[in-house]
């Protein structure tokens, strides 16, 4: 299901600041409950970097 407008805007800001506390700190942007990435200034390798990097903050934040 699908989170509401508040509960998808709450998992969003955790998202956004916990990524930057990473150990590879990832900067985005964060709109109306969304997290943007400007992927285009990335090289390729960093792509995977950042998959992994926001799977790994993204599974911490849902895991009570």
């Amino acid at each position: 299901a699908e989170p509401s407008g508040k509960k998808k805007s709450a998992i969003a800001e955790k998202l956004y600041y916990s990524l930057m506390r990473h150990r590879h700190p990832v900067v985005g942007i964060l709109r109306k409950g969304d997290v943007y990435f400007d992927v285009l200034t990335l090289a390729d390798a960093q792509i995977n970097l950042l998959a992994e990097t926001v799977n790994d903050v993204y599974i911490k934040i849902k895991t009570p």
